[in-house]
């Protein structure tokens, strides 16, 4: 009896070969490094925060992220937390204290580990 190409053994060899071409490490996103750089903020940063421009660059510096040629990362990064924040509300990754100013925020994991 023939399969049809839906078949779940046609499915299985297709997944795996995916599985295989994608084996290259994940590349993290510009949210996933601003989290991480803001989670690791101590003293008087912690408290008062920092701009998108200074993340942009601690994650360069850092080796966390580096924008894809693009003209304005600060400004996207800037927008996409914005908008995370407006999506996610209290369980956001950051909180915007100010403005241009951003700590981590109820939903990041550091908060979640310091009021655990």
């Amino acid at each position: 009896m023939r399969q049809h190409k839906g078949s779940a053994p046609a499915r299985a060899r297709s997944s795996q070969r995916r599985a295989a071409v994608g084996s290259k490490p994940k590349r993290s996103s510009a949210l996933d490094a601003a989290a991480t750089v803001l989670g690791a903020l101590k003293g008087v940063e912690a408290k008062t925060g920092i701009a998108a421009r200074d993340l942009i660059e601690r994650m360069k510096t850092g080796k966390l992220w580096t924008s894809p040629s693009g003209k304005t990362p600060a400004s996207t990064l800037y927008a996409a937390m914005i908008r995370e924040i407006a999506a996610k509300g209290r369980s956001a990754r950051f909180a915007r204290i100010a403005p241009g100013r951003f700590v981590a925020g109820p939903g990041s994991k550091r908060h979640a580990k310091v009021t655990a």
